[in-house]
């Protein structure tokens, strides 16, 4: 008999295709295992008698539609605020596995990714999204293939690694029959810090300014707000600046008119996102980029 041979199975309806259980066999000799070594003779007697075990024919009779049951383990990881990384790390834990899985087999790794993936949940106990599933595989597999481990093994593509993969893919596929696969974007007035830096990048883009020069000398009104010949908002500069080649001198230079246009219906439209941060701007400075004291 081979020894410690572990062998998973997944239980998937046929209706739907979707996950209803997924659990582990795993065959040992008892002689040589420590997880039997405390048994007794009364209770292996028990077991080979088949007395407090279930039939054939009380299996057949489970109700199809039991929720997932995963067993061992069923602490769900906390996806709060740590990496990938210790996200799998503190699972382990938790659930009295042994933290350095970087250097497992590939057979086990992909049994302990199983049960990982499979408990993954947000913190509200929902579940999580499709770019979530992803994000989390792609950055374990980094930790893997990266320095100091470099190992050769891919957990995304490799034959070795189907099982964790297939669950991903059905809890995707889920997601999707259930409607649940919307991506929420924050808002982007959640942070004064992330308006300013989606107005800066906005800046930097379309008045396709070359570094970061005098930053310091914008003001508040550097930028005004115009409309075109059809009526289409856009703010344009009120000065010509100076840089290392254009002086504002030059009768030449006033002919640049560079604007950056609204865009109707887009969540990140520039123009939408300058009216909102000019009006958050605190009346007694002057300057365009301030910061809160």
């Amino acid at each position: 008999m081979e020894q410690n041979a572990v062998r998973q199975y997944i239980i998937q309806s046929m209706a739907d295709g979707g996950t209803k259980r997924l659990f582990r066999h795993e065959i040992c000799d008892a002689r040589v295992s420590s997880s039997f070594s405390k048994l007794t003779e009364e209770t292996i007697f028990n077991f080979e008698n088949n007395k407090q075990s279930q039939s054939d024919e009380e299996l057949s009779q489970t109700d199809e539609d039991l929720p997932f049951n995963q067993e061992p383990p069923i602490k769900a990881p906390d996806l709060s605020s740590c990496s990938a990384r210790k996200k799998l790390k503190s699972w382990l834990t938790e659930n009295k596995y042994s933290s350095s899985f970087e250097e497992l087999d590939e057979t086990i790794l992909n049994d302990r990714l199983c049960y990982f993936n499979g408990s993954l949940r947000t913190k509200q106990g929902t579940d999580c999204s499709k770019s979530a599933l992803v994000g989390i595989r792609s950055a374990i597999s980094r930790h893997i293939t990266g320095p100091p481990y470099n190992r050769e093994i891919n957990i995304v593509t490799d034959k070795s690694f189907m099982p964790s993969n297939h669950l991903i893919t059905g809890m995707m596929k889920k997601l999707t029959r259930e409607g649940k696969d919307i991506t929420v974007h924050k808002k982007l007035t959640d942070h004064p810090v992330t308006l300013q830096n989606k107005v800066f990048w906005d800046i930097m883009l379309n008045f396709r300014r070359r570094g970061q020069e005098v930053l310091s000398d914008l003001k508040k009104t550097t930028y005004a707000k115009c409309k075109d010949d059809i009526g289409q908002e856009y703010y344009k500069m009120t000065y010509n600046e100076c840089d290392k080649t254009h002086h504002g001198v030059d009768s030449k230079e006033n002919s640049r008119d560079v604007r950056m246009y609204a865009k109707l219906g887009d969540i990140h439209c520039p123009v939408f996102s300058l009216d909102f941060y000019l009006g958050t701007l605190s009346p007694r400075c002057t300057a365009f980029f301030q910061q809160e004291l």
